[in-house]
């Protein structure tokens, strides 16, 4: 891996750390507030898990596909095979 992978990884990791204990009871409470949510409506929770999760699942690997085209297509394009300054080969 690169420098560059390795270091986002470990500051993520250390952000999860720091900020784990304090997001984790907002998060809880959202998916509680949504299950009950659709209790209300008469929906039942296998029908969320097994209708409506791969939904949910299928739009967040879309949209973390369409993330890293746009990525991809914002890097600069290289001239020269040994550096990756644009216009310095």
């Amino acid at each position: 891996m690169k420098k560059s992978v390795l270091a986002f990884l470990g500051f993520g990791a250390a952000c999860s750390a720091c900020c784990l204990p304090f997001l984790a009871p907002l998060l809880v409470a959202s998916g509680l507030s949504g299950v009950l949510a659709f209790s209300i409506a008469g929906v039942s929770l296998d029908y969320v898990l097994c209708v409506l999760g791969p939904w949910i699942a299928g739009a967040g690997l879309l949209l973390a596909a369409i993330l890293l085209v746009a990525r991809r297509r914002a890097r600069p394009v290289c001239e020269c095979a040994t550096t990756c300054i644009p216009g310095k080969c």
